[in-house]
Formats: structure tokens, C-alpha cells, sequence
């Protein structure tokens, strides 16, 4: 399942913006904007770890 369809099926979509990688930094950052801007959070692993850690409740 791809982010966009995750979101089409009213899931909350993230994706954590350090353990993804695509051939260029350039194309990193573009596809991050893209996805923070139309239907997902983009955060760090340690930014979901302390979610996760606070039962989902962000600071």
C-alpha cells in the first residue's frame, strides 16, 4: 500500500522523513514537501519513537 492510498482509505499517514531515501537529496526534500503538503506527517524516527512512546499523544 502506498502512502497515498493509506490516506484515500482516511488512514493517518507518516512518514518518517530519516529512514526513507530515494537517488538525490534534492529528490528527498521535493518528495518530503510533497507528501507533508497533501496528505501525510513528516517526522524523525526519534520524533515517532517519542509518539510511540507517549501512546500516540503528540508534545
Amino acid at each position: 500500500m502506498t502512502s497515498m492510498e493509506a490516506c484515500d482509505l482516511q488512514y493517518r499517514v507518516v512518514v518518517t522523513s530519516d529512514a526513507t531515501g530515494t537517488d538525490s537529496d534534492e529528490m528527498q526534500e521535493a518528495t518530503l514537501t510533497m507528501l507533508r503538503r497533501l496528505w501525510a506527517r513528516v517526522l524523525t524516527t526519534d520524533e515517532v519513537l517519542t509518539e510511540i512512546s507517549l501512546g500516540g499523544r503528540s508534545t
